[in-house]
C-alpha cells in the first residue's frame, strides 16, 4: 500500500507499483495513478510517500512525475537519497572501525538532519575526506566508507546501517512456505 506521508492519505487507486532495491545502490518506487481522481494533483516532486516494502514501511520522496493521457507515472527514491543534498566539512579517521567512522560522519554533517548512522564492522581503515556530499562519502568509489570498509548498506527510513552481512537467510522461500535450497529445471 502507498500513502501520502502528510495526513497518511492512502493512494488506493495506485497500480503497477514496484519497488526496486539493489544492494548498496538503487532503491526506487514507481507506480501509476489515474488522472480522473483529483488526488493525482498532490503527487508532485519532493512529496513524501510511505510504501510497504518486504521489511516494513519505507519512506520515499518523489523526484519525477510523467503525465500521460489517462494517468501519471510517479518515480520516487528512498529518503536516503536526500544525503546527496547534505555536505560534510571534513571526515578524518585513522584505524577506525565501521561504527567509529559512521559516528564521525554524523558529527561532520554541516546542517541539521534526521538521519542516524551505525555499523557492526570491526575492520579498521583510514579515511580522509573534505567538502563533499554525505552520499559521496558513504558510497561513491573506492575512497568512500563503503569502498574502504565494505559490507552492505541497509536503509530503513532515516536509519543508515553499514553491516558486514546485510542478510542472514540466503535461501529462497516460495509458495507453501517450503525452503528451496537447490532446484533443477528441465
Amino acid at each position: 500500500m502507498i500513502y501520502l506521508k502528510e495526513g497518511k492519505t492512502p493512494l488506493n487507486l495506485a497500480y503497477n507499483d514496484e519497488i526496486v532495491h539493489e544492494g548498496n545502490g538503487k532503491y526506487q518506487l514507481t507506480f501509476k495513478f489515474p488522472t480522473d481522481n483529483s488526488t493525482w494533483e498532490l503527487l508532485t516532486e519532493e512529496t513524501l510517500l510511505l510504501a510497504d516494502d518486504l521489511h516494513g514501511e519505507q519512506e520515499f520522496i518523489i523526484f519525477e512525475v510523467e503525465r500521460h493521457h489517462a494517468d501519471i507515472t510517479v518515480y520516487a527514491n528512498q529518503v536516503a537519497t536526500l544525503l546527496n543534498n547534505y555536505s560534510i566539512t571534513e571526515l578524518s579517521v585513522n584505524n577506525a572501525s565501521g561504527d567509529r567512522v559512521m559516528r564521525s560522519l554524523v558529527s561532520s554533517i554541516i546542517r541539521e538532519h534526521k538521519f542516524t548512522f551505525s555499523s557492526d564492522i570491526a575492520n579498521t581503515h583510514n579515511l580522509n575526506l573534505k567538502n563533499i556530499t554525505v552520499a559521496n562519502s558513504l558510497f561513491k568509489g573506492k575512497h568512500s566508507i563503503l569502498g574502504q570498509w565494505g559490507g552492505d548498506l541497509i536503509r530503513d527510513k532515516y536509519d543508515i546501517r553499514l553491516l558486514s552481512n546485510g542478510g542472514s537467510n540466503k535461501e529462497a522461500l516460495f509458495m507453501y512456505k517450503k525452503n528451496l535450497k537447490t532446484y533443477q529445471q528441465k
